[in-house]
Parts: C-alpha cells; structure tokens; sequence
C-alpha cells in the first residue's frame, strides 16, 4: 500500500470555511522507526533526550539482516517495519536505564476522559532473570500536578523461558499479568491506552492488548487491565499525558532483553493500529507532517510548499462533508492533488 500527499491550494473564504467546520490534522503524536544509524545510542537522537544512559543498553541496530524477514527491522501480518529497531539489553547489576519521548509543547494530552494510546513491536531475547513483575514501559505524567509521573506500567514478567506481559497503574496499584507466555524471538505487537477517566476519584486504567489486528477496531475487554488505583493517585486532566518512556533494570530485577520497533503514540486506537506497510511516515519530529525535514509541508522536500500528510486510509476529510469542502475549493478556483511519496 503507497502513501499519498494531498495538497489543496485555497483562498481565504476556502481556508476558513474548511477551518470552521472539519479538523483535517492527523491525530498521530509521533512515530518511531528507528531510522538511526547503525550501532547509535537511543541517547544520541534528537527524540529521546531525556533520562539515565548506560553504553549498550540501549541501541539501534540499523545496518543488518537480523530483524523479521531479513530486514534490519520487526514485522507481524500488518505491521512492517521500516529503518531500524531498538535492541535492549539489561547489562550490569541492579542498573536502571531510562529513555523518554516528551511531546512538543502544545501536543499534551489533557482533559477528563482523555486516552493516550501506544502501540509497537516486541521481540523477547531473554525473559527477567527472575519473575518479578518489573516494568519496563510507562505513561509520562507531569509531577506536578499528577502526584506520579511514571503511571500506566507494562509489566514484563517471566513464565518458564517465556516472556509475559501485565499491566499495572503506578507503584502499590494492583498488578495483573496475562496467561500467555511467547518465547524468545516471538515479535510480539502491542497497544496500550491510558484513560483518565473523569473525577479526582482514583478510577483511572491502563489497558494492554496483545496482538489486535492491525487496521481493526478497539475490543472489549483488552488482554489485560490494571487493578485498582492506589488512592490519591489519580492522573490530573490539567497536566494529563506529556509523553511515554522505557525503562531496564539490571541485576537481579532485570527486565529482560528485548528488540523493539514501530512505536507510535496517539490519542485514538485508529492513530496506533493503522496498517503499515514498510513505507515509514508519522511525525517523528512534532511539526505535524510525518516526513522529519521540520518544515510542516508534509512533502519532505523542506521548501514549506506541501501540504499536511496522512495515509489515504486515514484522510481526514472524508464523507460528504469532505467531499462538499473539496467540491467547494474547485469551485472557487482551488486545486487538488495526490502526491505520491516512495
């Protein structure tokens, strides 16, 4: 599947008659590939500035035919990676490394009834050394207001020799594992969403699902859900979700090796779980574009000419609305056109 452009020239009237009635920007916050250089430091990119870094922990393997399929990255039915992947690896002894993707100011998430979805690839290497229940993927709060910043924690768990995952709200909240175990060298696709559901009344969750159908609908029940909330931890709407992190531990409370691919972070399951097909896109660098030259354009060319660009399975100006709104712009003398990005 080919990712298209579209591009409308406008007047004014146009502009704002468009403005007034349809939001045509994709809900997609950020996507990451990992379309670093090979053997690079996740500490090194421009994303990820923020945290604790141990030499080898946290490293992009982008030059090899290691990944899924012969690639250097990940890939399930649906979801083919693209670039690179992220390879973590729990060395030393009672080490905590921490790596945090932080949205661009304006980009939080906020509100009573807020939902702040994550969905990427997981390929166990070695499970926890011991099955202790250890996190290694959380929901980033501001701290204050929130009274904990690391809430909504995916758990990585030891069943046997095979990697279990769980889901739990923050510390001293109930935790609650799944039944299935996969093995090293399973890739794994998961989704996660954490909702902040409305009054101060410690009634927020966390849900996972492992391996939805990519392109699907949301389904009810997820695979697993955080226990009750620990009380007086609920997530302030004020602040809401400033962003997601990982995190290894080592020693004897280690995490587990891992390669990791095709992170992305929305506000809506369809943002997470569209198909992809290898061709990259999203917004890694918070200009609202999906082509990481900074310039919003959404062609990649960086002269600031483009236009916003989506998956054409994912337009947001679609039915009757949107086609009247294009209709409207050819006839005030607008244009349109698909432009096709390789």
């Amino acid at each position: 599947m080919k990712t298209y452009r579209i591009k409308l020239i406008l007047g004014m009237a146009v502009v704002a008659l468009v403005a007034a009635t349809t939001n045509v920007s994709a809900k997609l916050l950020f996507h990451e590939n990992f379309d670093y250089a090979n053997d690079s430091q996740l500490s090194a990119a421009a994303d990820w500035p923020t945290g604790t870094s141990i030499d080898g922990q946290l490293v992009v393997k982008s030059g090899d035919t290691a990944g899924d399929g012969g690639t250097a990255s990940l890939g399930v039915a649906g979801i083919e990676g693209s670039g690179g992947r992220l390879i973590f690896t729990t060395t030393g002894t009672g080490s905590n490394t921490t790596r945090t993707y932080t949205l661009p100011a304006g980009k939080e998430v906020t509100g009573d009834g807020a939902t702040f979805y994550t969905s990427f690839l997981y390929k166990p290497i070695a499970p926890p050394a011991t099955p202790n229940q250890n996190f290694f993927m959380y929901t980033v709060t501001p701290s204050p207001p929130s009274a904990n910043a690391l809430m909504g924690r995916l758990i990585i768990h030891a069943a046997g020799g095979d990697t279990v995952f769980g889901a739990y709200l923050r510390a001293g909240s109930t935790k609650v594992l799944d039944t299935v175990g996969y093995p090293n060298g399973t890739t794994v696709y998961i989704v996660t969403k954490t909702t902040i559901v409305p009054g101060l009344t410690n009634n927020d969750t966390f849900e996972v699902w492992i391996n939805p159908t990519p392109g699907g609908t949301e389904t009810t029940p997820a695979t697993v859900t955080s226990g009750p909330e620990v009380t007086g931890n609920d997530i302030d709407p004020v602040g809401g979700f400033t962003g997601m992190s990982w995190r290894i531990r080592g020693g004897d409370t280690r995490t587990g090796d891992a390669e990791i691919d095709e992170l992305r972070i929305g506000t809506t399951w369809a943002d997470v779980t569209a198909i992809l097909t290898g061709s990259g896109g999203g917004d890694g660098d918070g200009d609202g574009d999906g082509d990481g030259d900074g310039d919003g354009d959404g062609d990649g060319d960086g002269d600031g000419d483009g236009g916003a660009g989506v998956p054409v399975a994912g337009m947001p100006v679609t039915g009757a609305i949107g086609l009247g709104l294009v209709a409207a712009a050819c006839a005030l003398g607008g244009s349109m056109f698909l432009r096709k990005k390789n």
